[in-house]
Parts: C-alpha cells; structure tokens; sequence
C-alpha cells in the first residue's frame, strides 16, 4: 500500500463509524486499525507499510505514545539506577515470574536478592519529580535522569536522532473516538497525523 492508497482506505474506514474492537485490552485499537487496512501485525523494526509507520491511540486516553526504546547512557546506567530506585518486584496471583529467586533449591533470603528481584516501572519528565525522585534535565545538549542519588544516565541529542532516524521514515498517528457497548470495546478512527523528521 502506498500514502495515496492509505488515504483512500483511512477515509473509507473513517466513514464506517464505531467498528467493534478485534481483540481486547490495550492493544485491540492497533490491531483493529491494522485488519481495516489489511496490515500484518508485525514486531519488527521496520515500517508497517512502504516508509510509514502506523501507530494508533484512543483519543479520550493520556497514555503515552511509545516512538522508541533505548537504554540511557553511559554503559550500565539501567542497571545503576535499578539498584538505587528499583523496589520488590509485585506479583500477581497465579501470574508467573520470569526472575530467578533460588539456585540449586536454596532459597535466597530477601535481603540478599540481587537487582534481578527488583523492578522499575514509572514514568519520568522534566516538570516535576516522580514516585522515586527521578526528573529530566536539559544541560549541554543532553537530557539527563536528574536524581539525588547521583546517579549518572542521560540520553544525547545523536543518539536519540538515530534510534528515531532507524525507527522511522515517516509516522502516521491514526486517532480514535472510543466508548463500550455490551462488554466490548469499538472504535471510531476519525483523525490522522502524518509526522516526519526528528
């Protein structure tokens, strides 16, 4: 499918109205969006069709958008600010654990356990500090993982533009209206964003 292609067929779906989602949870606004569009799902990291990437939000969420992951810097970071802001990792009931939490049959007591027992989930930005003391900063072209523990982590502007440069060509946002009915969720795409360049 080429971008003319796309616009004929987003219109046509727009036209549609609320279409029941194809799968639940989070994910069932993308793979809904990718099935009108007779797309693959993929996990690659590449385009989903010609040069665009395709990337799906409901309009009433304030979830964040995922472009790209990438490890701050220098070598080790994570695992540095894992140590000093990690907590015990949360289990679920009947929920499986992909850690390691005894060898050879001996239990580890819990103050021994090593980061591979800790976890770190939260979200960071530059206006305010969060649950664990973390906050971006902009200083020289850098934007660190400001913290009280010293902790050095930061991502360069470089950096960032070629994990984004390798990710993208250019990016289609495809925004939905969404609400429930009958236990499952539907979808209305009626707004798209073609984006490109860092």
């Amino acid at each position: 499918m080429n971008y003319n292609e796309f616009v004929e067929r987003i219109n046509q779906i727009k036209d549609m109205g609320f279409v029941k989602s194809n799968r639940s949870g989070d994910t069932g606004i993308g793979k809904t969006l990718e099935d009108l569009l007779h797309i693959s799902e993929n996990n690659i990291a590449g385009p989903d069709f010609d040069i665009y990437e395709l990337k799906s939000g409901r309009k009433d969420s304030s979830s964040m958008l995922t472009l790209f992951t990438k490890a701050p810097m220098p070598k080790g970071a994570n695992k540095r600010l894992l140590e000093a802001f990690g907590y015990k990792q949360r289990t679920k009931q009947n929920q499986k654990q992909l850690h390691v939490t005894d060898y050879m049959g001996i239990q580890i007591p819990e103050q021994e356990c090593s980061t591979r027992e800790k976890e770190l989930h939260v979200t960071v930005d530059s206006k305010s500090i969060n649950s664990v003391g973390l906050k971006l900063e902009i200083k020289n072209n850098r934007i660190y993982i400001g913290n009280a523990k010293n902790v050095t982590a930061y991502y360069d502007k470089n950096t960032l533009r070629e994990a984004f440069e390798k990710k993208y060509k250019k990016l289609i946002l495809v925004l939905a209206s969404s609400k429930k009915e009958g236990g499952k969720e539907w979808f209305w795409f009626n707004e798209a964003y073609l984006l490109e360049g860092f």
